[in-house]
């Protein structure tokens, strides 16, 4: 099992390591890299010498995009109520076509997973 990590990502990585290790697994390589740009010829030879067999990219981007708005939305005197009752109201919210959605009893957000097959010289092979 493999953790791909992004900038700014380590409460994730940390978060992930953590299952990780209560299902008896343990990354065998953490990298850093741009998420907007990923350079995959840097990035799969690591990956192909430390044999992974599965890679797990932590990002933060649209979990920091949910909290400013929710902020936005809980007024200038913020409460964890009030971000709470304001992330439970958010329903639809685009995040530049992604669609977020939030209700009292889903916190999930965002329903979407990504599956790419890239080769060991870093082409895109589905």
């Amino acid at each position: 099992m493999d953790a791909l990590a992004g900038r700014g990502c380590r409460d994730g990585l940390e978060g992930a390591n953590k299952g990780f290790g209560k299902s008896g697994l343990k990354a065998v390589a953490v990298l850093k890299a741009d998420r907007a740009k990923p350079d995959y010829a840097q990035i799969v030879p690591p990956l192909v010498q430390a044999r992974a067999q599965a890679v797990v990219w932590i990002g933060s981007g649209s979990a920091v995009a949910d909290g400013v708005e929710a902020l936005r939305r809980a007024g200038p005197k913020p409460t964890r109520e009030k971000v709470q009752a304001a992330l439970e109201s958010m329903r639809r919210f685009d995040l530049g076509g992604l669609e977020l959605n939030f209700s009292l009893d889903d916190h999930t957000g965002l329903d979407f997973a990504d599956l790419s097959i890239v080769t060991a010289e870093g082409r895109f092979r589905r």
